[in-house]
């Protein structure tokens, strides 16, 4: 019984530790899931996670640009009106937003149309009235129809402007040019009514989203009208290099992000039914995909967008952006290769013993579909969506280069691309025009694609556990 009793106490040797230490190290010793262990291993490898976050931080400033002091994108230099692109060191800083006060008028012309003479006669003195009132030269903008016409003098340097009760300068200058009952005479003997329409601010954008406008506003309220300058150059036209970079991203990344999300939608539901049906019906599938990978793709992506365009109107009445049907065209040939993917997959899940347990539970195909198959070739399907998103970027681009893509003003990578080819010419090459948006476009790329290598080998599950 003695002996019984110690090699019992042998069996139970706690080796010096008390039982309530070994049951804590026990509880600290926890199973890890798939997820925290990719994660793990994504963070050792160093170009991967580095590149996660540069990508990060792409997008944030992307989303972010409305909010950023940065000059309009479409905003022209109007003050110099350069004839060759100016170089990044040429100014680092401006002060104030160009063009972005407007003193606007509204003139019905008496007894018949406006002419360009008539246009002359009364451009004159109220251009005179509102460069008097702001101390310096305006800009003009006109537009007529019949007797009635409109007139916009836009003035530079509008953050000083805002410091004076310019509207109040300029109505008490007007009542020494203009009759009290509104009418103004030319030189030539004819008469106009003339309302002063008051003084306004304008984004210098074209038609945002309620989002961006609200962040247009916040911006004002934070940086008032200081911006920042040139300093990445501007282009033969004036516009801001920078600025044109930061909000390109948002177009090129949200084509990008949008179309990958309508390949996901479509690739993985086809490809993930189709592997689970099997027999006829998945040959039938896949031939069908066979069948429109054999097609041109871009030839009908350029016969879908001249169909759009036709309609765009149409489109517009419905509340439908061409920009929205942009994103879906795009998407919807992207799709094939994540189909292949998923089905390979779910042929490889379908009999296992976690989905012949659920069949026998009565689960039905949509529950197995999207409950049970889908959530694991999610690792899968991530990995292809990071290499799927550079792909539909470039193809983005290249439309966009041959002007089927996103249209002025508005403005892309691909567009900026095209810009570029006009700073290349046998006299001189502006190279700042080509170096700043290949740096931004081949950076975002290259991360793309490490990052897509790096979740390759973070989610292998034959890898997990793994240092």
């Amino acid at each position: 019984m003695g002996e019984r009793v110690s090699r019992h106490d042998e069996r139970w040797d706690l080796g010096g530790k008390d039982l309530e230490a070994l049951l804590r190290e026990a509880e600290a010793v926890r199973g890890e899931s798939l997820w925290n262990d990719a994660w793990r291993r994504l963070k050792r490898n160093r170009a991967s996670y580095w590149s996660l976050w540069f990508l990060v931080a792409v997008v944030v400033t992307s989303l972010a640009a409305p909010l950023l002091p940065l000059p309009s994108p479409i905003a022209l230099h109007l003050q110099e009106e350069p004839e060759a692109p100016v170089p990044p060191w040429r100014a680092a800083f401006d002060d104030g937003w160009d063009h972005r006060i407007v003193a606007g008028f509204t003139l019905v012309l008496e007894g018949g149309e406006w002419t360009d003479a008539a246009r002359a006669a009364f451009e004159a003195p109220l251009r005179e009235v509102v460069e008097r009132a702001a101390d310096r030269e305006v800009h003009v903008r006109w537009s007529a129809e019949g007797s009635e016409a409109k007139l916009e003098l836009a003035l530079p340097h509008a953050a000083a402007l805002l410091e004076l009760p310019l509207a109040d300068h300029i109505a008490d200058l007007l009542t020494g040019s203009v009759a009290p009952d509104g009418r103004l005479a030319s030189a030539d003997g004819r008469t106009a009514e003339v309302e002063f329409a008051g003084v306004s601010a304008r984004s210098g954008y074209w038609d945002l989203g309620p989002l961006d406008r609200g962040a247009l506003w916040l911006r004002y309220q934070v940086f008032g009208f200081w911006q920042t300058g040139p300093w990445l150059g501007t282009d033969s036209k004036g516009r801001d290099l920078m600025s044109r970079i930061v909000w390109g991203s948002r177009t090129s990344i949200g084509v990008a992000l949008m179309a990958t999300l309508c390949s996901l939608v479509i690739g993985v539901t086809y490809g993930a039914l189709s592997g689970l049906l099997g027999g006829r019906v998945d040959n039938a599938m896949m031939r069908f995909v066979d069948i429109l990978y054999s097609i041109p793709f871009i030839f009908v992506v350029i016969f879908l967008i001249t169909i759009i365009n036709e309609y765009r109107t149409e489109l517009a009445d419905l509340g439908i952006e061409y920009i929205t049907v942009f994103y879906v065209v795009v998407g919807a040939i992207y799709w094939l290769t994540m189909a292949r993917v998923v089905r390979g997959q779910v042929l490889s899940l379908k009999n296992t013993e976690f989905i012949e347990a659920a069949r026998v539970v009565g689960a039905s195909t949509r529950r197995i579909l999207f409950v049970h198959l889908v959530p694991n070739v999610l690792s899968v399907v991530i990995v292809y969506l990071t290499l799927t998103v550079p792909a539909v970027m470039l193809f983005e681009a290249f439309l966009s280069f041959l002007g089927l893509g996103v249209e002025p003003p508005k403005v892309s990578w691909g567009l900026l691309a095209v810009d570029s080819t006009e700073a290349i010419n046998p006299m001189k090459t502006y190279w700042w025009l080509v170096a700043g948006p290949a740096a931004a476009m081949g950076a975002t790329l290259l991360a793309l694609n490490i990052l897509g290598d790096g979740l390759r080998d973070a989610l292998d599950p034959k890898l997990r556990g793994s240092e």
